[in-house]
């Protein structure tokens, strides 16, 4: 039922919050198809400062600040996962499907990509009813009140409870402190509550007005400014701690995290890359570590609903954690075991017997590294088959971040390739004997062909589907690479290629900044490359970039 007090909330949500967003959206300029978002009352500023210090301290990676730099960045929106990861690290576990308000983010190929963002209110709506649904998931639970609140009111009118919830949450939520003006803003909801004779109501409010504020939906950071250099900002800490934490964690900071940066303990390079570290080491370091890579590598689509799935999630994130804890990436490639359980080992084909899940060295040479994976084969997925050419672009585009383009106007990619059903699969995939599809499929076919021993899921197989007599030779060949058979060798030419190695570099830059790599950050991306080829730790390069001077800075998007 909704009462006078609610619809009062919904006003009073809208006074602190829903209008502070609509100004956020026009400072970032973002462009939407349903058209401005207007409201008709003011919001109160923020009262963030800025902790000072333009020290000339890198820390230890040894990049000197004239030599490397961020090109400009515009005001970056939460992506829709960062938005769940931040309510469930705010509030707990959420409810199925009460994240499904807010749109999805595009993927290209992270879902971060602030320009390719678009604020409607539509978004808005759905943050409404996100910051409603929330609100009551938390207020049903007595034992999740105390938690998320602080508090247990004492009666309707418990101002000193609604105060305590409104000034941690706010202040975990927004990523800053709190003033006492604002805190009084929050407190003022008490009213409706005794109104209608239920604390619930302004509690309500509170969740209304914070979750839909545009510094809980919008990383606002703030700094000094350069001396004459009017769009360049050296972030302050409470600044670089959202930073940090959406980057290497992809949620907000805790309040160890915010507590640093509000004592002046991320002020130089050398503060901030000793701060990463223990980051890195958390867990949450590595689950965004995976993520990056099965965002990067698209596997992320694979759902996770039986449970083979989740076992080939499982595998892939096992392979990711050992790689880079092991400080040994190009392994990434190569490694001659796996995680797994005894339904993927039957899945694969193994012949071995695995009575609970855990790591095994593969018994034959058919397999090594993340090639050979479900998970990552599944990105090859179509029209009940596997794609050579899904497959072939994957490998030049997503590994070594070649540019491909689209197939012509006439060609429809959404049907199968014409040929008699008794046709071996390779003659009917044969597009590379067509002048107007040669130049592209004469690269990609014959690395999607190099992986054909490899079912949809990574199953084993000799022959092409229903057809014994067409054999799978498993020889394919990588331009500018060399020729190979199966994921083994060809996680070999991919380990040693510094085409990878920069490609991974570039897209980790890319994830971090929010937006396609451009000229300016050429120098960022070579030097993580040549350290990565040289010392194969994703993580040291990983500290050297946080960790360095150009990571403290914002040019602001002119």
């Amino acid at each position: 039922m909704v009462t006078t007090a609610m619809r009062a909330a919904v006003r009073g949500a809208a006074v602190l919050g829903a209008v502070a967003l609509s100004s956020a959206v026009a400072v970032a300029g973002c462009g939407s198809d349903d058209g401005p978002i207007t409201f008709d009352t003011d919001s109160g500023g923020s009262d963030g400062g800025s902790d000072g210090g333009g020290g000339s301290a890198n820390g230890s990676s040894g990049w000197e600040e004239a030599e490397v730099a961020i090109g400009p960045t515009g005001l970056r929106r939460l992506s829709r996962a960062e938005i769940e990861r931040t309510l469930t690290d705010l509030v707990g576990v959420l409810p199925a499907g009460v994240i499904d308000t807010i749109p999805y983010d595009g993927e290209t190929p992270f879902d971060n990509d602030y320009p390719t963002q678009v604020s409607s209110p539509t978004l808005v709506d759905g943050l409404f009813s996100l910051s409603t649904a929330v609100a009551q998931h938390v207020l049903s639970d007595p034992g999740r009140v105390q938690d998320v609140l602080g508090c247990i009111p004492s009666a309707p009118d418990d101002e000193a409870c609604l105060r305590t919830f409104a000034s941690t949450f706010a202040r975990r939520a927004l990523r800053r402190s709190l003033s006492d003006t604002e805190v009084d803003r929050y407190a003022a909801f008490i009213g409706f509550a005794e109104e209608e004779d239920d604390f619930d109501v302004a509690a309500t409010m509170v969740f209304q007005s914070v979750l839909m504020d545009a510094e809980f939906l919008y990383r606002i950071e703030t700094g000094e400014q350069i001396a004459a250099d009017p769009v360049t900002l050296r972030l302050d800490g409470v600044s670089m701690a959202t930073r940090l934490s959406y980057l290497l964690w992809g949620t907000g900071p805790d309040d160890a995290l915010s507590s640093r940066a509000e004592n002046g303990e991320l002020a130089t390079p050398a503060d901030v890359r000793a701060v990463a570290e223990m980051m890195l080491a958390d867990h949450r370091g590595l689950a965004q570590l995976q993520r990056f890579h099965a965002m990067w590598l698209d596997y992320d689509d694979l759902p996770r609903g039986s449970s083979l799935e989740i076992a080939l999630h499982t595998e892939t994130d096992k392979l990711v954690e050992r790689v880079v804890a092991g400080r040994t990436w190009s392994q990434i490639f190569t490694l001659g075991g796996s995680y797994l359980d005894g339904e993927l080992a039957e899945h694969y084909s193994l012949g071995v017997a695995v009575a609970r899940a855990g790591w095994i060295e593969y018994p034959d040479s058919r397999r090594a590294g993340i090639l050979s994976h479900g998970a990552f084969l599944s990105v090859g997925e179509k029209f009940g088959d596997t794609s050579p050419v899904e497959r072939g672009k994957a490998v030049w585009t997503r590994l070594l971040c070649k540019d491909m383009p689209p197939p012509p106007p006439d060609v429809d990619s959404g049907v199968p390739p014409e040929g008699e059903a008794d046709t071996c699969k390779q003659e009917r995939y044969d597009m590379a004997s067509r002048p107007s599809c040669a130049v592209c499929h004469a690269i990609l076919d014959p690395i999607g062909f190099g992986l054909e021993n490899y079912g949809p899921r990574g199953e084993w197989r000799t022959h092409d589907v229903d057809l014994p007599e067409c054999a799978i030779s498993g020889e394919g060949a990588v331009d500018g690479l060399g020729a190979f058979a199966g994921a083994p060798s060809l996680g070999v030419l991919l380990a040693e290629s510094p085409d990878v190695h920069r490609c991974v570099t570039q897209r980790y830059v890319q994830f971090a900044i929010g937006r396609d790599v451009t000229p300016a950050e050429a120098e960022i991306v070579a030097r993580m490359s040549s350290e990565l080829q040289a010392n194969d730790d994703l993580l040291a390069v990983i500290l050297d970039l946080v960790g360095s001077e150009a990571f403290m800075r914002r040019v602001v998007e002119q």
